[in-house]
């Protein structure tokens, strides 16, 4: 997997880009035909006016800690509560959040158990693809838009999603498994199950994955012989990507600096000796394994469901701690007791790590970031880092108690008011968010629920949304399909040029952002909406709004509410309305395509592409 040398690890406080791609310029979007879903085409805004609406899309309100008052939510606070507590919502949705109020919403969800029986596991076990080509990829896009779009448990996996931004595994990166299929979907459920659990053990749980464990190639890793070394890709990983990162940091997350210079984490020797550590992980059953049906499949594939297994043999007994070096002491500066095994010595040193003083800081930046907004105040940040560091049940990082920092937040419940604050707020919305959004919003339902084999031993089932990371022909974005372990985007990407790069302003969704993915993705929703080529994988019944569809301004008002928590303009509703009152709302047809037509023409807009 793709991984920084140590001379790019010591030279940024950042994530390696992914493969270059188009930058945001002032070109249009490329004017494109509107597919056959019945759409009227929409003047296309430029992507330099997306910015400018933007101004970054991304956070940093930068407002006090003023607990919100307890009146009940307003239906346009409550919508846009659930654009960052879960995915946006239908009507009755929003309604019980102003019936609950937010802090009672989050109880209710964080009260909701994770439920083995509707596992991805299991799905791909019980849906029959585990018949297909032990090689394949197949089933897994199948059951991860599966609950994205359709699961009960909205907040579980919002934050699921999320953490598998941060604790990246992608199915591209588990080529080394057979039936990396079952591999991917078991490594979603672990970030489901542990969501709302502690942090130390969502690391541990991580750590010792199966897929973690091929992805970053702990697996198989062995103590030194000869001219071999333990593999140090996870040893490195661990430290800069899922816990303290390049540098110290102050909890608000701004960098601790000597002499006008930022103190690194870490060493290199530090690295070397955690990988000696890290030795003797693997598999707990031989792997591959010839199955005819799914009993077999459900008993033999169990493995993926738990811990990898350590075998002495092959652990580095003569290296057990890693290098003191101020200061990364405690547990790291030779506390590893000798003759320590290695799972004991494990836990030390993941201990050790989830108790770092960065961890807040770092790690509440980036669910701040996925959930909220791109570019948070060192205010927001730093009370989030304090509800991490805060003890429950004898332990810190309590998951739940951050969950409810982030998405409690003075800063997260009430817009700025100040016009700078203003201008860089918000987050561009994810692609795949957009895409999941309006599914939910519009409770789409797979159209075909049987499970086809089909030439090639390709098979075609339920959720057949499929792979959408591709820029040309998908969205850029799409769940465990990371190009690498740096994610789609990295948490600190500021844009090249335009008035975010003037401010340097945060804004890691823009990395994917280009005249082709914004092109398609318009391309895109339109076919879903309009049914135009997706009528075989999605299907929605907009009947219940025939008779509001009948007033064009009613219609926009509503849809604007429920897709952009009414942030769009009165110039913006207005232009729509316009627009969507020359289609004759005199029958259901007419009708229908008036409802189709708002909701692609808001989420075309600016205003709905970037979530404030």
């Amino acid at each position: 997997m793709q991984t920084l040398d140590e001379p790019t690890r010591a030279a940024r406080a950042d994530f390696a880009p992914p493969a270059a791609k188009p930058q945001l310029t002032d070109v249009p979007y490329p004017a494109e035909k509107a597919g056959a879903g019945g759409l009227p085409s929409a003047a296309a805004p430029t992507l330099s006016a997306l910015a400018a609406a933007a101004l970054a899309a991304c956070g940093g309100g930068g407002g006090d800690n003023k607990t919100p008052a307890a009146k009940p939510p307003t239906e346009q606070e409550a919508a846009r509560f659930l654009m960052q507590a879960s995915f946006g919502g239908t009507y009755t949705q929003v309604q019980e959040v102003q019936n609950k109020g937010f802090e009672g919403w989050l109880d209710a969800e964080l009260a909701k158990p994770w439920v083995e029986s509707d596992s991805h596991y299991s799905w791909i076990i019980n849906s029959g693809f585990i018949a297909a080509d032990k090689s394949s990829k197949l089933g897994m896009d199948n059951t991860l838009w599966r609950k994205l779009i359709a699961a009960p448990d909205v907040l579980r996996q919002r934050v699921a999603f999320a953490l598998s931004q941060i604790f990246v595994v992608s199915i591209e990166g588990l080529g080394a498994i057979t039936w990396r299929n079952v591999a991917a979907a078991a490594y979603m459920d672990l970030l489901e199950k542990n969501a709302f659990g502690n942090f130390s053990d969502l690391l541990k749980a991580v750590s010792l994955s199966p897929a973690m464990g091929t992805y970053l190639n702990m697996k198989g890793s062995v103590a030194a012989t000869g001219n071999s070394s333990p593999d140090e890709n996870y040893a490195r990983e661990v430290m800069q990507l899922f816990t303290i990162g390049l540098y110290q940091l102050n909890a608000d997350g701004s960098l601790k600096l000597q002499n006008g210079k930022p103190i690194e984490t870490y060493q290199q020797q530090d690295v070397t000796n955690l990988a000696a550590i890290l030795t003797g992980w693997n598999f707990k059953s031989a792997d591959p394994f010839t199955l005819s049906d799914k009993a077999a499949a459900s008993t033999n594939l169990k493995y993926f469901n738990s811990n990898m297994a350590h075998d002495a043999s092959k652990y580095s007994f003569t290296l057990k701690n890693i290098k003191a070096n101020a200061p990364y002491g405690k547990y790291i500066g030779g506390n590893i007791p000798t003759g320590a095994t290695g799972p004991e010595a494990i836990n030390l040193v993941l201990d050790y790590l989830a108790n770092h003083d960065n961890v807040g800081p770092f790690i509440g930046r980036q669910l701040i970031q996925r959930l909220v907004c791109s570019n948070p105040s060192p205010a927001y940040i730093g009370r989030v880092s304090a509800a991490f560091k805060a003890t429950v049940n004898g332990k810190r990082g309590d998951m739940k108690t951050v969950i409810k920092a982030v998405l409690l937040d003075a800063e997260a419940r009430n817009l700025p008011t100040d016009e700078s604050a203003k201008n860089v707020y918000g987050k561009l919305r994810e692609p795949a968010l957009r895409m999941v959004q309006w599914a939910r919003t519009f409770n789409a339902k797979p159209s075909d629920l049987s499970l086809t084999p089909t030439a090639g031993n390709s098979w075609v089932g339920p959720w057949n949304i499929g792979d959408l990371s591709d820029d040309v022909t998908g969205l850029g974005q799409s769940p465990l399909r990371s190009p690498s372990v740096f994610n789609f985007y990295r948490p600190g990407y500021i844009p090249t040029q335009g008035e975010m790069a003037k401010k340097t302003i945060t804004a890691p969704e823009f990395q994917i952002c280009n005249e082709v993915t914004v092109a398609k993705y318009l391309n895109l929703i339109n076919d879903y909406i309009g049914g135009a080529n997706k009528g075989d994988v999605l299907s929605t019944d907009y009947s219940a709004d025939y008779a509001l569809a009948k007033d064009a301004k009613a219609l926009v008002d509503r849809y604007s509410l429920l897709l952009a928590a009414g942030a769009l303009s009165k110039d913006t509703k207005d232009t729509i309305s316009t627009a969507v009152a020359t289609q004759p709302a005199s029958n259901d047809a007419g009708c229908l395509l008036r409802i189709k037509a708002t909701v692609f023409l808001i989420m075309a807009t600016p205003e709905y592409i970037v979530q404030k």
